[in-house]
């Protein structure tokens, strides 16, 4: 990690962001940005997403920014998808969402 740029809590989100990706999509394409309020993703079924793991949640060491509880998916069509939900993303985080109800 030294030779990561940034400083210490930027390089510990940096290595929090890489092992979720590892761990959630392996051997698939990933889409990195910062910090984006209001971010809308294309989901794949219609329901209410709960929020399984959020790397920037401040018990993880994180900054806590995107702390937000449920989402529901609204017919918006997004990513190739007929449904999405908004989100707010916080800055080098990684977040996974279950659909719990259709």
């Amino acid at each position: 990690m030294l030779r990561m740029p940034g400083d210490e809590w930027q390089k510990f989100a940096n290595l929090r962001l890489l092992f979720g990706t590892m761990f959630g999509t392996p051997g698939k394409n990933m889409l990195f940005m910062g910090t984006r309020p209001g971010y809308r993703l294309g989901v794949p079924e219609k329901g209410r997403y709960r929020r399984l793991l959020d790397s920037d949640d401040v018990s993880f060491g994180g900054s806590g920014y995107s702390e937000q509880g449920d989402v529901s998916s609204e017919p918006v069509a997004c990513h190739g998808k007929g449904e999405s939900i908004a989100m707010d993303l916080g800055p080098l985080s990684i977040s996974f969402w279950l659909c719990e109800s259709a």
